[in-house]
């Protein structure tokens, strides 16, 4: 699980599936696309006929979580670097 071990080492999310679940959804992209992104299976007769693939749906959800963990591990590089320069120079700005 390199991506869990990824997030949990830069304290992004929880490494479990319902925390990135979570913080997909918090970017507003609906249940229904998420589920499709994961590869859930649907329930009932809708699993049978449904046949869209949702490709741009899950194209556009892709995207949006990109720029999401792009911002968040800027974020989190700019605090590292301001403790490091803090540990360095030993007077914080």
């Amino acid at each position: 699980m390199p991506f869990a071990r990824a997030c949990s080492a830069a304290r992004v999310m929880k490494p479990a599936v319902h925390g990135r679940v979570n913080a997909v959804a918090s970017t507003g992209v609906s249940g229904s696309v998420i589920s499709k992104v994961l590869n859930h299976v649907e329930p009932g007769v809708t699993k049978v006929y449904n046949r869209y693939s949702y490709d741009s749906e899950k194209r556009e959800a892709l995207e949006i979580w990109e720029k999401k963990l792009r911002s968040v591990i800027h974020e989190r590089t700019n605090e590292f670097e301001e403790q490091m320069r803090v540990f360095r120079d030993g007077v914080p700005q």
